[in-house]
């Protein structure tokens, strides 16, 4: 089982709707799908997500590139 407050700042930071009673592989689904929909759809959002939660740019562009 996951922490609450993970859930829900994940549930309030990127409005999504996570159930509180979920576990870890179902979270680590969810979050896959959503990044994978941003790719696609909206890239901006995800580099200013990823901009917000300090990850660095750097590897972020060798992960997009070797993936």
């Amino acid at each position: 089982m996951t922490n609450p407050e993970l859930i829900q700042t994940i549930n309030t930071d990127l409005a999504l709707a996570l159930p509180e009673k979920i576990s870890f592989d179902e979270v680590l689904h969810e979050l896959s799908a959503y990044i994978n929909q941003l790719i696609k759809t909206d890239f901006e959002k995800l580099v200013a997500i990823l901009y917000r939660i300090d990850v660095n740019e750097e590897k972020l562009k060798f992960f997009l590139i070797d993936n």
